[in-house]
């Protein structure tokens, strides 16, 4: 299957590459079977990097600032909610919004992709 990589341009003209939900459930089928990471693997990876990157693009105020993550239902969305706690182990304020089944604390309590949130009741962090 080939990949149409796609981009979009931002209202200040920064490039930023997507791809298709049909791209990247194959880049996913081809991560795991031709590398070995399972999903879980994946979701926390790519949520240690988003919050990397979310930190390099805040710059170095990154600590002061409110950051709001928005997650979906799905492996991205896992991806999201390990960002949320990667942020907030690195002492962000972090407020996550999630939608679908996933959003249930019950249900993330028992994701691997989210140790602790039974302690985590959705609150922002305060200073």
């Amino acid at each position: 299957m080939a990949l149409m990589l796609l981009r979009y341009v931002t209202d200040s003209g920064m490039q930023v590459p997507a791809v298709t939900a049909d791209g990247m459930r194959e880049i996913d089928r081809s991560a795991i079977e031709e590398t070995g990471p399972n999903l879980f693997q994946m979701m926390e990876n790519a949520g240690r990097n988003l919050a990397l990157q979310a930190i390099e693009v805040i710059g170095p105020a990154w600590r002061e600032r409110h950051v709001v993550l928005l997650a979906g239902a799905g492996g991205n969305g896992g991806g999201g909610i390990c960002a949320a706690r990667h942020l907030a182990n690195r002492g962000a304020d972090v407020a996550l919004v999630s939608r679908g089944k996933a959003s249930r604390p019950r249900q993330l309590s028992e994701s691997p992709a989210r140790p602790g949130a039974s302690r985590w009741r959705g609150e922002p962090r305060r200073r």
